[in-house]
């Protein structure tokens, strides 16, 4: 796990959870990586300190979709 900097700079961890999927009629899961940090809003820019909700730098979007990309051969190959 790597410590990423929250927009107040406070340090804060990466998480991880099991994703579940169903793309073409195939089912599978994987796990993706994300962060907590202030919700913005995306109008204004105005920050919200009271609600955490998920980020994603770009490192960790690339191992997403590498991840989902992945499972989604492997359930379509082990279905056949």
């Amino acid at each position: 796990m790597t410590t990423i900097l929250r927009r107040d700079n406070t340090p804060t961890e990466e998480l991880q959870e099991v994703v579940k999927r169903t793309f073409e009629g195939i089912e599978f899961s994987y796990k993706a990586v994300y962060y907590l940090d202030f919700e913005v809003d995306e109008y204004t820019g105005m920050i919200n300190k009271e609600k955490l909700v998920k980020f994603y730098t770009s490192k960790q979007m690339n191992m997403n979709l590498k991840a989902c990309k992945e499972a989604y051969s492997k359930a379509k190959f082990d279905r056949k």
